[in-house]
């Protein structure tokens, strides 16, 4: 039998988890070995319920950079999402990486297969390592050179774009050089996988206009919804029905409960980190807060 390795490294929330969980069930079920890597272990029980308890499932902390980057204008490309990630220094970026090479060699994966964690394939670089990856078209740019603004509403001077892609290969490639890894041409060489699974449609890919031309690019859309979690309780009454999962540090999470409370529909909402003095104010008999994720196929 085979043994995978899952890696979450960036982003937040059970948008990662939750499909990493939906794939390791099958392996799971198959009698393959899975391990999984997150960023936050705390939606571990939250995504894999009673997967947890299987004796095939390994969970680990993923290495992941911990400090804050001030003063950097807000991200308009990959790289510069990525400038937050470590990505502006070598040497600091260096022990991220060899903590994903030492997870790489202690679990010794048949496939590597990663969900925005663009420093475990870094890592994975020279090992001769099958790779995939999987998510929206946020984290999986398409492979031109440099990887275009994400930020279609705004007008981004092509000379940042480019120099921030710049700034980003020259520090991947230092930390190349300290592995004997092969180094990159561009930044899509890093996030360039043996298979890509673009878990969204077409119609909201961030990258979907430079992306068209990309036959590798395969919409598989959402996975089918889990059979876990909370009792979907709706409102009583008529109406439509808007289910909502919100964070609850959110800048504009009062905005978005203001509006759902006054609108004309009945609202499941589930937000981890609400404050209660929030929960409070914003309740209402067309409001319905789930303490706990929300069976989705219920739902």
């Amino acid at each position: 039998m085979a043994t995978f390795l899952f890696c979450w490294e960036l982003g937040g929330g059970l948008g990662h988890s939750v499909p990493l969980a939906q794939i390791a069930g099958p392996l799971l079920a198959g009698g393959h070995a899975v391990h999984v890597a997150l960023r936050d272990l705390s939606t571990a029980d939250a995504a894999f319920g009673s997967l947890d308890a299987h004796p095939a499932l390994r969970l680990w902390q993923a290495p992941v950079w911990s400090a804050v980057l001030r003063g950097l204008p807000e991200s308009a490309t990959y790289a510069e999402l990525l400038f937050r990630a470590g990505f502006l220094d070598a040497e600091r970026l260096l022990g991220p990486v060899r903590g994903w090479r030492s997870l790489i060699e202690q679990v010794r994966p048949d496939l590597l297969l990663v969900d925005h964690a663009p420093t475990a394939l870094l890592a994975a670089r020279g090992l001769s390592l099958p790779t995939a990856s999987i998510g929206t078209g946020f984290f999986q740019p398409p492979a031109v050179a440099p990887i275009p603004s994400f930020r279609e509403w705004d007008q981004v001077d092509p000379r940042r774009v480019a120099e921030a892609e710049a700034k980003a290969v020259e520090t991947i490639n230092a930390v190349c050089l300290r592995l004997g890894a092969p180094p990159v041409g561009a930044l899509h060489q890093l996030v360039a996988v043996d298979e890509q699974f673009l878990l969204t449609w077409p119609e909201v890919d961030h990258y979907l206009p430079v992306r068209a031309g990309d036959t590798r690019a395969r919409f598989h859309g959402p996975l089918a919804p889990t059979a876990q979690g909370a009792a979907a309780d709706w409102p009583a009454g008529e109406g439509h029905r808007v289910f909502a999962y919100l964070k609850g540090d959110y800048r504009l999470l009062e905005a978005a409960l203001l509006g759902l409370k006054t609108a004309p529909f009945r609202t499941l909402a589930y937000v981890p980190g609400l404050p209660p003095a929030l929960a409070a104010r914003y309740a209402s008999p067309r409001i319905r807060f789930s303490p706990a994720p929300v069976n989705m196929s219920a739902a």
